[in-house]
């Protein structure tokens, strides 16, 4: 080998050296740069020159070494796995602030419980019972159901605004993954056009691999790896970053009524199935977006979101309808069971429902019109009632189908006009009742015009109709005027300054009554003090769970990063002494060099 060569033998190992220990000192500059992997150098032999050979080998002179890469130290899997649980994690730990947040709401962790207030209407109907002809007790029985009621939509509006202020992050999310996939684009472009050679695009890779774990947190995500160095990135199983283009995600209302935001992709189709709920075992629990959609669900809930065995429609003709109900139950599983906020509104909707017109018909009692005009000794000779109802149209129904103020049976006020047909509760657009005259007849035959007051039926389709949170208020003529609490005996019974004993004991029997369950999954029925107590501990259960699931996702996220960043790590230490051990090698080759050039001086000074 020539001295020449020699000498380039060295040079080339000088470069390798040096390279070494600007990139080890480049590890130890981002020592605490979040996402930064380790750089380690790559040598190789150049290639060899060939002197000569035999029938066994050939002659090769090596011609030092050179860098053959300088490439990160990751691991694929890990990064896969990272980002796939702590897309889980963040999905646990929003549901877990979404029960927090409902159980603060309702009192149950400082402030005032509302089941002190539930109470408070229960005591106040045990002292009416006593006295129920004294203005005093009347007033303090309505005063009561008003903060009753005044407490529960304070609730409710509290639930309502949380669920616009979880819009607000929902928004928030979706231009941040937005920016994201414009982040990774950029950054693609960039690789490719730095790897078009033979070098790595090492810093780069790595925000473009932050930016990967960030997203991983909002959504299910899947992602390759191109032979140009692009990564394309899916959202769902569906294309999010691609090679040249970035297919943003968008908000939108769910629809022309509500201000709840559902989100979407450009071409209006939905980024999330939430129709399915959520499983680890099929990996829909994944992403701070979709846990947030899920959380706040896509309404205000409302009890007729929560399938009744005791409604209506599953008991039409006297025969439940088990397969009707069987396949809402389903449904509500799939949404609103899934939805925790808007859950637990129709829960709680559900019994101040319940309580109101519990008490409204007790106070108000309802019956077919052939009992009420039987017990009048009378009999109708119409079979169909043509009214307005409160939008201003034409209604007409049969008189088999409709129920009327029981007026047979009925307490009236205490006051001067023994005022009849006060509820308590009462609907805010909605009339309790249409008056109508009917032909009727009484035992010898004889026809007369008759009123009757037509109950107006509660239509789950129209909510102005619905004895629910939002649409309920208190009777404004018994909030001016106690008195006219229909407690008094009618003159049908006899009563004329005496109360009525009957409806006193209805008032207290209401309490006792297991009117239903909390959600169709549970068979237990409950009281209204019960169910409270039921709802809340069902709060209480699911935050414990979410809350320990958030946990153990948290442990599990930290034992993944911990094995990263065992592999991809900067170790200050170990850098060091790998700083150390290049410089040495440098500094191996300078002299090595330096050797080489006094041979050469020596030769060229002896030959001249």
């Amino acid at each position: 080998m020539s001295l020449m060569t020699s000498l380039s033998t060295g040079v080339s190992g000088l470069k390798a050296a040096q390279t070494a220990v600007n990139t080890t000192a480049h590890n130890i500059a981002n020592v605490n740069t979040k996402g930064y992997s380790r750089q380690d150098i790559i040598n190789a032999d150049k290639v060899y020159n060939k002197v000569g050979s035999s029938h066994i080998s050939y002659s090769q002179v090596g011609l030092g070494s050179e860098v053959a890469a300088i490439k990160q130290s990751r691991n694929v899997f890990y990064d896969k796995a990272y980002r796939l649980q702590v897309g889980r994690q963040n999905f646990y730990e929003v549901q877990s602030e979404a029960v927090s947040e409902i159980e603060n709401l309702m009192g149950e962790m400082n402030g005032v419980q509302f089941q002190n207030t539930v109470a408070d209407v229960w005591n106040s109907v045990q002292e009416l019972a006593k006295e129920p002809d004294s203005i005093v007790k009347r007033t303090a029985f309505i005063s009561t159901a008003n903060t009753f009621l005044l407490r529960a939509q304070d609730i409710y509006s509290q639930l309502e605004s949380y669920q616009v202020n979880l819009n607000t992050q929902i928004q928030e999310s979706v231009d941040r993954i937005n920016q994201i996939g414009e982040k990774i684009k950029a950054l693609n472009t960039e690789i490719a056009r730095y790897e078009i050679g033979s070098e790595n695009a090492n810093d780069y890779r790595d925000q473009r691999n932050l930016l990967l774990d960030e997203l991983g947190e909002y959504a299910s995500i899947s992602y390759y790896e191109d032979v140009d160095g692009k990564v394309l990135v899916n959202i769902e199983g569906t294309q999010f970053v691609s090679q040249d283009h970035v297919y943003k995600i968008h908000t939108e209302p769910l629809n022309e009524t509500t201000r709840m935001l559902n989100v979407v992709w450009g071409t209006g189709n939905p980024v999330f199935n939430l129709d399915q709920g959520f499983s680890s075992e099929k990996n829909t629990d994944i992403g701070k977006l979709k846990s947030l959609l899920m959380a706040r669900g896509d309404a205000a809930g409302k009890y007729t979101d929560i399938p009744s065995k005791t409604d209506e429609k599953y008991n039409k003709n006297g025969t439940f309808n088990q397969e009707a109900y069987d396949q809402d139950v389903i449904d509500y599983n799939k949404t609103v069971g899934s939805y925790i906020i808007m859950n637990n509104q129709a829960s709680f909707d559900k019994l101040i429902h319940a309580v109101a017109t519990a008490i409204n018909d007790v106070l108000c009692p309802n019956s077919d019109v052939d009992s009420v005009l039987g017990n009048l000794g009378l009999t109708t000779t119409e079979t169909e009632v043509t009214y307005t109802d409160y939008r201003g149209k034409t209604v007409k129904k049969n008189l088999s189908e409709v129920k009327i103020w029981d007026e047979y049976n009925a307490a009236v006020g205490m006051d001067e006009d023994a005022t009849p047909r006060e509820e308590l509760f009462s609907r805010q657009a909605v009339e309790r009742y249409t008056e109508v005259e009917i032909e009727v007849a009484d035992k010898d035959g004889n026809t007369s015009k008759k009123k009757i007051w037509i109950y107006n039926e509660e239509d789950p389709k129209d909510e102005y109709t619905l004895y629910t949170t939002k649409q309920m208020n208190i009777n404004e003529n018994l909030l001016d005027n106690p008195s006219k609490l229909p407690l008094s005996a009618n003159n049908y019974l006899g009563g004329v300054d005496g109360y009525d004993e009957v409806t006193c004991e209805k008032l207290k029997e209401i309490w006792n009554v297991e009117f239903d369950t909390i959600n169709p999954n549970v068979l237990t029925k409950q009281t209204f003090t019960d169910y409270y107590q039921a709802l809340i501990g069902n709060v209480a259960t699911l935050g414990r769970e979410y809350k320990s699931m958030a946990s153990d996702q948290e442990g599990l996220v930290e034992g993944i990063d911990s094995n990263r960043q065992a592999v991809s790590g900067v170790s200050s230490d170990e850098q060091l002494t790998y700083l150390i051990q290049f410089q040495y090698a440098y500094t191996a080759n300078s002299r090595y060099i330096t050797t080489i050039d006094e041979m050469l001086a020596d030769l060229l000074n002896k030959l001249s």
